[in-house]
């Protein structure tokens, strides 16, 4: 398997520790019996999707230039029939309000809105920068970091940690920035220091919660303090690539065993993201810990189903002949 096999299925496992982290800070009331602090990880799950998203988005757009129009509704066709059908579901099985805003603006999920602003801005951006080259790119890069910096002193001070106030909205696209650079730079990054580079990696990830524990539920100035905090967010991502482009991670993903259940909960990310808030429960609890593995199980479960779902509804409403293989085919 050769260097950009390699380096996809780093983003494969990228996706599978999203998926996890982002799944694990919701799990409240699994761990309501334990320790409730246990549900995070959230933060850095979404920060692996978005920077993610930048480098396969950059490759993409290298590899295929395409007109705007098609290009976003093909990125709208991932991500809208989701929560549509979702929507209907939740409508029939739990219950929940039907309305036109949870299928056009989809209010439950910070997470699509921002991606698909996203999208909007990374479309010019990734075609001005392969014109331009990446020194472009590198520009941008700093000037999404000035506009975090400066849109967190200008919002109001909020509770808890700043990265899960509206702020979310804005300090995620330095990262899908950065996954962009990556992949332009991809090529010149050396990956020949596997021990340093899990240390750099798991020093992010520490440096994180530190600077959060000074500024988090502060009501003064060290609320702003939790800005400094991107710097390890941005850190992590960027060594957890590094430390997933080595073999270890080529032969984890190719393993008989183990490739699949990792290849699977990678390619359900978004469903994985959208089913589980209903699906997360505590009727388990008694199992503990067995239940995080049973309650997770059910959420990949109704993820694939969703999955399985978009793909029948989609096949619908096109015109060629009905494809079954493709609708259970991750």
């Amino acid at each position: 398997m050769n260097t950009i096999q390699n380096r996809l299925c780093s983003l494969d496992f990228l996706k599978f520790m999203a998926a996890v982290m982002i799944t694990n800070s919701h799990f409240i009331p699994v761990y309501k019996d334990v320790n409730v602090g246990l549900a995070t990880l959230g933060v850095h799950g979404n920060a692996l999707f978005f920077y993610v998203a930048g480098f396969l988005l950059m490759k993409g757009l290298q590899k295929r230039p395409e007109r705007f129009d098609n290009w976003y509704k093909r990125r709208l066709q991932r991500l809208w029939p989701a929560v549509f059908l979702w929507a209907v579901v939740a409508a029939m099985v739990w219950g929940d309000n039907l309305s036109w805003q949870k299928i056009v603006v989809a209010p439950g999920y910070w997470f699509l809105q921002t991606i698909a602003v996203y999208y909007l801005l990374f479309y010019w951006i990734g075609n001005l920068s392969i014109r331009f080259g990446g020194g472009y790119l590198k520009g941008l890069f700093l000037s999404s970091v000035v506009l975090s910096v400066a849109t967190a002193l200008l919002l109001p001070q909020g509770t808890g940690s700043m990265f899960h106030t509206q702020w979310h909205y804005v300090c995620h696209f330095s990262v899908m920035i950065m996954g962009a650079m990556t992949c332009v730079y991809q090529h010149q990054i050396k990956c020949d220091r596997f021990w340093l580079d899990l240390l750099l990696g798991v020093v992010s990830f520490i440096m994180y919660f530190a600077i959060l524990s000074f500024g988090k539920n502060a009501t003064d100035w060290r609320w702003y303090s939790q800005i400094v905090a991107l710097i390890p967010l941005h850190t992590f991502c960027y060594y957890s690539y590094k430390v997933c482009a080595y073999k270890w991670c080529e032969r984890l993903m190719t393993h008989k065993v183990w490739r699949h259940p990792l290849c699977w909960i990678a390619s359900l990310t978004l469903e994985i993201y959208v089913v589980q808030f209903h699906v997360i429960t505590d009727r388990f609890n008694a199992l503990c810990p067995l239940n995080w593995f049973i309650v997770f199980a059910l959420v990949c479960v109704m993820a694939y189903c969703l999955h399985v779902m978009v793909n029948v509804f989609l096949q619908f409403l096109n015109k060629e002949n009905w494809k079954w293989r493709e609708c259970f085919r991750l």
